[in-house]
């Protein structure tokens, strides 16, 4: 289907993965069977690794031809030429790049913009947006910390001094913004590990706020490449921390900040006091801090729509990871899950209100819709369109 459809398209492994068709499922017998079932089942490149050294052996050995490396290394140089690899120095736009692309204001707004766009408002029962000038507690290990906002692929060196200082926590982002109140910070309770001591501080500084924000997730210390989690909870004593805040009957706004899929079924599903307002802010980056505080206060409203489906804790019980087959068992996504998420994929609310129809005009080979969208309250906003076919 790829090559009706892209016949010069590249496909290239994930880092190592040729490798490790030795293993489980394929159980190739060596390097140069697997670097044959790659290479003759599609794979033009190999990342990162050099299995593909094998090849001539494969060759030789009848496992693979030359015709089909030829076919990928031809591919391969195609797209070479295409981007300008082989033209002369500053011919191509990429070598008129000089320093100054580098952290330039412009590619701070991109950043920038694209953290407005990538938080989801999942709840908000009239607690958004904040109000300046009132006494916030911002609580939980993820509002402390820098490093704990970047994905799992984020490089070493973010700010100029090889540090994260210049990344803003969401508690200083959220101080920043909240001009004449006061903001108590308290980290409560790690990531992960069992230590209790910073619990009470932070719970008696919930009972002194007229509003608190509890920012909690994971991190690259519980899950990375190579680090996969068994369980969806929020790990540690953090959902434990979170239900004795809410126990406070405070207005609380839940902040997430995770790579991997979490499950709040505690936090959301309970017959006393909920989470006022639900914000998944999965691993905002280098401007997340500042974008979230602007859209807690509503000086941005600017939230996009889930893009994944977040499942109740039994989903870990009752459909195996390894099991890829998508609609058997309670199915997978949002077109097979039979069961009922906690949040479905496309959900996303907005600080004001928007009215949409729309009216499909051309039914050929691609459909075309026409969209009307009206802005219905008194704050300007983003609505995100989806369409599904």
């Amino acid at each position: 289907i790829l090559r009706a459809w892209a016949p010069h398209a590249i496909v290239t492994s994930d880092c190592g993965v040729v490798g490790l068709l030795t293993g489980p499922p394929v159980n190739a017998p060596d390097d140069t069977h697997a670097a044959a079932y790659a290479l003759m089942n599609g794979t033009d490149l190999e990342m990162g690794f050099d299995t593909f050294k094998n090849l001539p052996n494969a060759i030789q050995q009848g496992l693979a031809t030359e015709a089909r490396l030829d076919e990928a290394v031809r591919r391969l140089f195609r797209m070479h030429f295409l981007v300008g690899r082989f033209d002369p120095l500053g011919s191509s736009e990429w070598t008129a790049l000089g320093r100054e692309a580098i952290n330039s204001s412009r590619h701070q707004q991109v950043s920038y913009e694209a953290a407005l766009q990538s938080l989801v408002l999942l709840k908000n029962d009239r607690a958004l947006p904040l109000v300046a000038g009132r006494r916030i507690a911002v609580l939980g290990p993820q509002a402390v910390t820098r490093f704990g906002l970047l994905s799992n692929y984020a490089v070493d060196h973010i700010c100029v001094n090889g540090s994260y200082s210049c990344i803003h926590t969401v508690a200083e982002a959220i101080e920043a913004v909240n001009i004449g109140g006061s903001t108590v910070v308290q980290k409560g309770v790690d990531v992960g590990g069992n230590v209790t001591a910073g619990e009470q501080p932070a719970l008696d500084a919930a009972a002194g706020a007229d509003v608190v924000v509890l920012v909690l997730g994971i991190d690259r210390y519980v899950e990375h490449e190579a680090l996969d989690r068994t369980d969806t909870a929020l790990p540690g004593l953090q959902e434990a921390f979170a239900l004795s805040v809410l126990a406070l009957n405070k207005p609380v706004v839940l902040v997430l900040t995770n790579g991997g899929a979490l499950a709040i079924d505690a936090l959301v599903n309970r017959s006393g006091s909920a989470p006022y307002a639900i914000i998944e802010a999965f691993n905002p980056a280098t401007s997340g801090a500042r974008a979230l505080a602007a859209s807690l206060f509503g000086k941005e409203n600017r939230w996009g729509k889930l893009p994944i489906t977040m499942y109740p804790h039994s989903f870990i019980h009752e459909k195996a990871m390894t099991d890829y087959d998508m609609s058997s068992g309670v199915g997978r996504t949002y077109r097979y899950y039979k069961g009922a998420p906690l949040f479905p994929f496309g959900s996303g609310l907005s600080l004001t209100t928007f009215s949409m129809s729309c009216v499909q005009v051309s039914r050929t080979t691609s459909q075309r819709f026409e969209c009307t969208v009206r802005n219905l309250g008194a704050l300007d906003g983003d609505e995100v369109v989806l369409v599904y076919h």
